[in-house]
Order: structure tokens, then C-alpha cells, then sequence
């Protein structure tokens, strides 16, 4: 997938259920109209993306039903996840890499300085990592706060697939 198509599915995961018209893409991706319009209804062609007519405007959102759709934003986060880690200082990186590698199952993620893991109990991590706080919640806690989630400073740390099924499940 060009790598232009990959940006507007990105700029698009950053909101729950986010809706941008092409116009809004284009700025964001910092491409011409022409281009973006090109790229976002090959997208709409693939059902990646969905169009949502309002006016003379093609209002554009992911299509979270599609697993090409999961599959994608799973790369992107991935991709996010690596940018992430390679600004961490070298301990840093070990200690979160060490926490990671205990939760093997369980959804991670960094939102605001808080890494959150998704758990089916809420059990407490001794863990600590320097300039982070570590919580636990159960996944219908986490259902309930979908849309208070700050996605566009989110980073997926571990199981992206799971994170973005469950953001899909809630759409």
C-alpha cells in the first residue's frame, strides 16, 4: 500500500469513529485535493475506507468492519510502537521491554504518560518505570472509556491486533 494511503488511515485512527472530509486529509497529510481524493477513494474501492455524503462534501471514515482495515491500523501502531521506542533512552527501553515480555497475553498501551493494560482481573503490577504510571483495567472498563481515549497521542505497546478488535467492536 503507498505509503500516502497509509498516512490517511493513520490521521483517521486518531479519533474514535473520527470523520474527516477529503479537504480536512489533505491538509493533514499535507498532499493536494487531486491527490488525496485519488488515494482516499481507492481506499473507499478496497472498503477500507467508508463515505459518508453531507452536502457537497465526502465525509471519509475507517471501516473498522473490514479486517484489511485492522490490519492496517495493527501495522501502523506497530510502526508508532517502534518510532516510540527508539526515543527512549537504552535502560528505558529494556525495563518497559522486560514489563512487556511478563503480560504476554494482555493489551498494552501508553496514553499520557500512563500505560494502561487491559486485563480480565485487575491484578497490580509491582512494575515501575521511571516517569510512568502503570494501571489495570478490565476490558469492559475499557469498553466504557473508548471514546474519552486520547488517540492522537496513543502508542500500542503490545497485542495491537487485540487493541484495534476491540476499538472495532465498539464502532
Amino acid at each position: 500500500m503507498a505509503s500516502e494511503q497509509s498516512s490517511i488511515i493513520s490521521v483517521l485512527s486518531k479519533g474514535f469513529n473520527r470523520e474527516l472530509t477529503i479537504n480536512q486529509l489533505s491538509k493533514s497529510i499535507k498532499k493536494s485535493y487531486a491527490f488525496t481524493n485519488q488515494h482516499a477513494h481507492a481506499l473507499m474501492k478496497s472498503n477500507i475506507l467508508n463515505r459518508k455524503a453531507v452536502g457537497s462534501a465526502i465525509l471519509c471514515l475507517l471501516n473498522l468492519k473490514n479486517e484489511e482495515t485492522i490490519a492496517h491500523l495493527v501495522f501502523n501502531s506497530m510502526g508508532e510502537r517502534k518510532r516510540f521506542l527508539d526515543t527512549l533512552p537504552e535502560q528505558k527501553r529494556v525495563t518497559l521491554n522486560d514489563l512487556l515480555s511478563k503480560l504476554e497475553d494482555k493489551c498494552v498501551f501508553l496514553e499520557k504518560n500512563k500505560i494502561t493494560i487491559i486485563s480480565e482481573s485487575k491484578e497490580s503490577l509491582a512494575a515501575k518505570l521511571s516517569g510512568y504510571s502503570i494501571i489495570t483495567i478490565t476490558r469492559s472498563e475499557f469498553e466504557r472509556r473508548i471514546k474519552s481515549i486520547d488517540f492522537e497521542g496513543l502508542v500500542i505497546l503490545a497485542n495491537h491486533e487485540q487493541f484495534w478488535n476491540m476499538i472495532a467492536k465498539a464502532a
